[in-house]
């Protein structure tokens, strides 16, 4: 089994949502294009996304938009890539702070379902 984890962790991975990332280039080439850059998320100016700033305003209030407001640019998790071992790094961390909000809110709900 090490070996082909030792074999993934050469390889790149990429997630998308699929329902509105269109790519003008083969992101793997681009991505083993930068080998010194591991972890590539998606980032969108605030002006084509109102409603992730309605989102954003209803989950973290003016102080989060505040916190977004002064490059007006959002990371976007609909396009999330890198290296296999930095994504699923990325990924584990998520879940385990999506369960602490779960665990500490007192409902098992996230913020946005409450």
């Amino acid at each position: 089994l090490w070996i082909q984890e030792e074999a993934l962790a050469q390889q790149y991975i990429l997630m998308t949502d699929i329902n509105d990332v269109a790519f003008h280039r083969d992101p793997f080439k681009f991505m083993s294009m930068l080998s010194d850059v591991t972890l590539f998320i998606g980032d969108e100016y605030e002006r084509f996304m109102p409603y992730m700033m309605k989102v954003i305003r209803d989950c973290f209030g003016d102080e989060g938009m505040r916190d977004i407001h002064p490059t007006g640019t959002i990371y976007n998790t609909g396009v999330i890539g890198g290296r296999y071992e930095v994504v699923v790094e990325l990924l584990e961390r998520m879940v385990g702070e999506f369960w602490n909000i779960i665990q500490s809110n007192g409902q098992g709900k996230l913020p946005a379902e409450v």
